[in-house]
């Protein structure tokens, strides 16, 4: 799979045939849709993964994820919500629906979450992803005195970024 080949999925099948129950095929079938972009087919190897293990927060988390690819924000974020509940210190999960709040204008529960994820850590890149998104969803919502404090935190870590500092210049221009 790593080598992007097609054939790979022969051997996770054929591992399937040899033990119908084999949970990590599933999710490793279930990544290779996923990146060919046949999500249904994704999410049907989610959904065998969970019925081999009912209480994984990866198979939720895969099956949230491909749902959010398909633009089904509620079904992700009930996924995502049974992964919280299984793993509430894992903070990709609260990032994930963060984001689906925020793609369904649910703002209040998108900065609770994008919060849960800061306060949690353990994930160097979001930091800069979650400062990132909650700065333009507080520029959404008009306010500027706290989207220019995430994006000042942001250029703090990321210097040479144009963009950020773009974006700040328009926050300041706003306020």
């Amino acid at each position: 799979m790593r080598l992007q080949q097609a054939n790979c999925v022969q051997d996770f099948n054929r591992a399937l045939d040899i033990n119908p129950r084999h949970f990590q095929a599933y999710l490793c079938r279930a990544a290779f849709y996923g990146f060919r972009k046949r999500y249904s087919k994704a999410i049907m190897n989610c959904n065998a993964a969970i019925k081999v293990q009912p209480h994984s927060v990866r198979a939720y988390l895969y099956r949230g994820a491909l749902k959010y690819y398909i633009k089904a924000y509620k079904l992700a974020i009930l996924d995502l919500t049974k992964a919280a509940d299984l793993d509430p210190s894992c903070s990709l999960v609260y990032y994930n629906r963060g984001v689906c709040y925020h793609q369904m204008k649910m703002y209040e529960e998108a900065l609770k979450d994008y919060a849960i994820v800061l306060l949690l850590g353990g994930w160097k890149e979001a930091d800069v992803k979650v400062l990132v998104n909650r700065g333009l969803l507080y520029l959404e919502l008009h306010d500027y005195a706290n989207s220019l404090e995430d994006f000042k935190a942001v250029a703090r870590k990321t210097p040479g970024d144009i963009k950020i500092h773009q974006v700040i210049g328009d926050c300041h221009h706003r306020y």
